[in-house]
């Protein structure tokens, strides 16, 4: 009679990131620079550097991140600044999404 050995294999998802602010929404008057601080936790054993963009933000904001080559690590924070000097007042949708 033969023998057998019975075994397992768990095959998991990549390890990826999360990425979270502790405020969504703020507000400000023209001439403001309104800033966003996320930051970057590991999912498993990710390591990478993620880099992050905002888009859709107003017509004439400037926009500079710090760092300034947009990219956080697990542990580590991001800064976005959006100046409003040469915005028109209003309620914009914005994204940071990765790169």
């Amino acid at each position: 009679m033969a023998e057998s050995v019975r075994c397992k294999l768990e095959v998991v998802a990549a390890p990826t990131f999360h990425v979270s602010t502790p405020i969504h929404v703020r507000s400000g008057v023209i001439g403001d620079t309104v800033t966003y601080t996320i930051t970057c936790s590991a999912i498993g054993a990710f390591t990478d550097e993620v880099t992050f963009e905002l888009t859709d933000a107003p017509s004439g904001a400037v926009v500079t991140y710090d760092p300034v080559d947009q990219k956080a690590a697990p542990g580590e924070s991001l800064t976005i600044s959006v100046d409003t000097t040469s915005c028109d007042a209003g309620t914009y949708d914005m994204t940071i999404a990765e790169v």
